[in-house]
């Protein structure tokens, strides 16, 4: 009995150092770290395996979960255990709606810009839904009416009900690369380089457009 007491501590410190373990940060995993702390931003505000939709404008800054986002536009967003049959559907309600989905890399498997319902086909076992729903006057109220009727019409079936969970990335590490990261995109004045996972693409300018893509801290 004395040896069981003697060593249920030291597994549990063991197992306890092994959670906080820093996961280092390179070129290397830079998108999967930055596409996680993005992820964990949105889940914070609400929208762990269900479409947050936000009724206002985008704010700007700061407070902008992501940093370029549109100011004519309502986003929905939700990020999503992917159990291999997941299904979004598009309203039909004359508003332009586009929805891009992201993987946890940082890849752009799907864009979508018409009405419709969609299989999600993709290994990544967490989906970032990201809707746009277009508001035609923004200081009209039934501008707004409508584009939060075009919103309850986004449909999201058949995936999984596991919470999202960060990695335990070296945020310090993370910050130093976007910030040289983000240097290196706006001295090479490139235009944006994003990927579908499938087509091959100049992975460095990919990196350097993520970061600016996402960018805030």
């Amino acid at each position: 009995m004395k040896n069981h007491l003697f060593i249920l501590p030291l597994v549990t410190l063991a197992a306890s150092a092994f959670a906080a373990e820093k996961i280092d940060v390179s070129f290397k995993n830079y998108n999967q770290a930055e596409t996680a702390r993005n992820f964990n931003n949105w889940v914070k505000l609400g929208d762990d395996n269900k479409i947050l939709h936000l009724k206002e404008l985008s704010p700007v800054g700061p407070k902008a979960p992501t940093i370029r986002m549109n100011l004519d536009t309502l986003y929905s967003v939700g990020v999503y255990q992917n159990d291999g049959e997941m299904t979004l559907t598009i309203p039909d309600t004359g508003l332009y709606q586009s929805v891009m989905i992201l993987d946890t890399d940082g890849y752009t498997p799907y864009y979508f810009t018409k009405p419709g319902t969609y299989q999600l086909k993709n290994d990544s076992e967490y989906l970032f839904i990201a809707a746009r729903t277009v508001v035609k006057d923004r200081h009209s109220k039934e501008s707004f009416a409508a584009a939060h009727k075009a919103q309850t019409g986004l449909k999201v079936t058949g995936n999984g009900s596991k919470s999202y969970v960060m990695p335990n990335f070296d945020q310090k590490q993370l910050h130093k690369l976007t910030t040289e990261y983000n240097n290196k995109m706006l001295d090479s004045k490139i235009s944006f380089v994003y990927g579908d996972g499938k087509m091959s693409v100049n992975e460095e300018h990919r990196t350097w457009s993520n970061t600016a893509g996402w960018e805030e801290w």
